[in-house]
């Protein structure tokens, strides 16, 4: 009867220690939230304090202007890459005198220092059924670097001269691509024909 009371006590007083325990956890955690406020207050504002490192995003990486070097890289001639090289200066002198070659015929050039000229044709023999056997023209010419040009001024017989100079132009302009003492490359300007002529 003695041992009866003494085994129930475990029993009913099981629930109180639980109840001081959970106060017990209650406190602690209530004081926590009490104090976190103030303690993230603080973080936060030693965060702000500190100077703010500015992160360039892709969009204004990509949206920058280039430098003018990265676009258009500066080059200098060096052994891997000589200067250009200028035109060769022709000379009046050069081109004085006679000069032949062949086009509808034998053609002969006469080049004169007061920038007049004759061109005399010894036409082949279809265009001797057309024009006859001869013609002669007059012409200006006037050199411009490497570059000639011509002016018909007249002809013999005269209306064969006319008739070939509304056909072919009373103008034109020739690049010299080559000239020595023995050949002179004039190629037209208009057809891009050559005429290679001979010294004669």
């Amino acid at each position: 009867m003695v041992d009866a009371p003494m085994r129930g006590m475990p029993v009913r007083g099981f629930p109180i220690a639980s109840a001081l325990i959970l106060c017990g956890i209650v406190i602690t955690v209530v004081s926590f939230w009490a104090r976190c406020p103030t303690a993230g207050s603080a973080v936060m504002s030693q965060a702000s304090a500190l100077p703010s490192a500015s992160v360039p995003s892709a969009t204004a990486a990509e949206n920058a202007p280039l430098e003018v070097a990265q676009v258009f890289p500066l080059t200098t001639a060096g052994p891997d890459m000589p200067p250009k090289a200028s035109q060769p200066t022709v000379e009046v002198a050069q081109i004085l005198g006679r000069w032949k070659d062949e086009f509808y015929g034998e053609r002969t050039f006469t080049f004169r220092n007061d920038g007049t000229g004759t061109m005399h044709i010894r036409l082949d023999a279809i265009s001797r059924l057309l024009y006859g056997d001869e013609v002669s023209f007059e012409f200006a010419w006037t050199l411009d670097g490497d570059e000639m040009h011509f002016s018909m001024i007249g002809g013999k017989p005269e209306k064969t001269a006319e008739t070939l100079s509304q056909l072919f132009g009373k103008t034109s302009d020739k690049r010299i691509e080559k000239l020595d003492d023995r050949e002179m490359h004039l190629r037209s300007l208009d057809s891009q024909k050559l005429y290679i002529h001979r010294r004669n």
